[in-house]
């Protein structure tokens, strides 16, 4: 074997080792990092009662998702009207934060920011308020390890980086269909879908009425009307039409609160398909004696219309047709 062959060989061996030592140092420090683990949550749950304001954000788009009195609502800098977020949604997400969980430190330099996904250009934040405005947290979310399912996250009190179960990845949208309430009785509290005392129905041909029909408490098929009312869901939202025809029906829900919706309903084709039929669901609401101003003011403004489908229409116009 000849001298340079064996140079070539021990500098080979070399590079082997080197690269043995690199990733092995590597691990050890990743793993020294992440066995610090400590138990904690994103957000302290002494406040968790206490939030007002929500604001989900990411490089391009933001949400905020605000209590009005007793309703949660939604506001995007890119729309001008609000609506309804569901409450279970926004409390879910509210449990998650304020949940106490392990987290473990994977990163004490900014430098890592970006190659963990939390710097400002790929990192969502959320930001979580209190009712004096003070803000209680601002956490960034960036890289998800599927394996592990973890969440990589960072707060603005600190530069390091940490990771954690990720049960928190499915509320960072900006997306208003997702928070918004999905029930086709929108605008009613729970408690109010669970007391409605009246429900009235009225069909159209033009502008005459051509049926009419109103259920109450104690009718023998009110009970199961409502029940089936509320299970429905709306689709998303419509782009507002300032020439809407007169409605082809409309609906009338009141509640033992005092807080009425009513739905009017427009056959239109489809902004996706226009031999499809859907129909476009506009709210008004009347707020409840008992309402605080700030929800009364809420009910009173533009709401987004919503769209429901050929189907869920004719399950609707069906319940008042037995």
């Amino acid at each position: 074997m000849t001298y340079a062959r064996i140079n070539k060989i021990l500098f080979i061996g070399c590079i082997f080792l080197a690269a043995v030592f690199f990733v092995s140092f590597c691990s050890s420090n990743h793993s020294s990092l992440k066995s610090a683990g400590k138990n904690t949550a994103l957000l302290n749950p002494k406040y968790k009662s206490q939030v007002s304001m929500i604001e989900i954000q990411s490089a391009s788009d933001s949400l905020v998702i605000q209590k009005k009195g007793t309703v949660w609502s939604l506001s995007k800098k890119t729309a001008d009207d609000v609506t309804q977020a569901d409450e279970k949604l926004v409390q879910n997400m509210i449990d998650a934060l304020s949940s106490v969980r392990m987290i473990y430190t994977v990163s004490d330099k900014a430098d890592d920011w970006k190659s963990l996904s939390l710097d400002s250009d790929s990192a969502v934040s959320i930001s979580v308020s209190g009712n004096d405005g003070s803000m209680y947290t601002k956490v960034f979310f960036g890289g998800i390890k599927s394996v592990t399912d973890t969440i990589l996250f960072r707060t603005d009190r600190t530069i390091s980086s940490y990771e954690t179960k990720n049960d928190i990845s499915s509320y960072l949208t900006t997306d208003r269909n997702f928070w918004t309430d999905p029930s086709i009785t929108s605008g009613l509290s729970i408690s109010d879908k669970n007391q409605a005392t009246a429900l009235s129905w009225s069909s159209f041909a033009t502008a005459a009425v051509v049926s009419r029909k109103k259920l109450s408490a104690g009718d023998k098929q009110f009970s199961t009307t409502v029940s089936e009312l509320s299970a429905l869901r709306h689709g998303k939202e419509m782009i507002s039409s300032q020439n809407l025809t007169s409605p082809v029906s409309k609906l009338t829900v009141e509640t033992g609160s005092g807080r009425v919706v009513t739905l009017s309903f427009y056959k239109e084709n489809s902004a996706e398909d226009s031999t499809v039929t859907v129909y476009r669901t506009h709210y008004e609401y009347e707020s409840s004696p008992a309402d605080a101003r700030e929800t009364a003011l809420f009910l009173s403004s533009p709401h987004p219309d919503f769209e429901i489908s050929e189907w869920t229409y004719q399950k609707i116009a069906g319940l008042f047709n037995k």
